[in-house]
């Protein structure tokens, strides 16, 4: 028996169960504004190289 198909999309990136796979990453706390440009482009470039989607997530309070 087959499970139906649903998808989430964020932005142009879907997660589905038919979809390639993605991530959503990014560090448990910000420190700063620079820390998360800094975070997001090297998570961008690692997730380019391995030809996968990226919803960049942080917390901070």
């Amino acid at each position: 028996m087959s499970k139906p198909n649903s998808s989430v999309t964020v932005g142009n990136v879907v997660f589905s169960n038919t979809a390639p796979l993605s991530l959503i990453a990014g560090p448990c706390q910000l420190e700063s504004r620079q820390h998360a440009f800094d975070m997001a482009g090297a998570l961008k470039e690692l997730s380019g190289k391995l030809g996968l989607g990226l919803v960049y997530k942080t917390s901070y309070d």
